[in-house]
């Protein structure tokens, strides 16, 4: 909610797949969603995990060129970019850097362009209690704003 607030004042239109926590979407249905809005980028916000609790960062995903991403792969690259970098500047995180992957289904279904930020670790302890508060929500939230709208302006 705070990246929407953040998006709105900048006076980006968006569209949200849920408002609360209680919604049983499956990743393909909140792809058509994004489909049917025909939107500029599909902004998916998660929480990572590890097996190993000292992992910590951020990482920003988007779809690996495949036979059903090929349109978008290119678009969704140059946006995780633009916004990863925003996210890691404004927050001071770990970069753990930009990836392709090939076997995300909310990637695959989608037919704009599309990332994934995992915002840090909810298995890492340090990590887990900053993204509950409410100040580094607040700075996740500016900083894929500032990436998301520099991504829009750019194409």
């Amino acid at each position: 909610m705070n990246l929407k607030e953040a998006l709105e004042r900048r006076g980006v239109k968006v569209v949200m797949t849920r408002t609360t926590n209680d919604v049983n979407l499956s990743n393909s249905e909140r792809a058509r969603i994004a489909n049917r809005a025909k939107a500029d980028l599909f902004v998916r916000v998660h929480g990572d995990g590890s097996p190993d609790s000292s992992t910590a960062g951020i990482t920003t995903l988007y779809p690996g060129k495949t036979k059903w991403t090929a349109a978008t792969s290119e678009p969704s690259r140059r946006a995780a970019q633009l916004v990863h970098r925003a996210v890691v500047a404004q927050t001071g995180a770990a970069d753990r850097g930009v990836v392709a992957r090939t076997d995300l289904s909310g990637f695959n279904y989608a037919v704009v362009p599309s990332i994934l930020i995992e915002c840090g670790f909810l298995s890492n302890p340090v990590e887990d209690k900053l993204l509950s508060s409410p100040h580094y929500q607040d700075k996740l939230a500016e900083g894929m704003a500032k990436g998301i709208v520099r991504y829009l302006e750019s194409r």
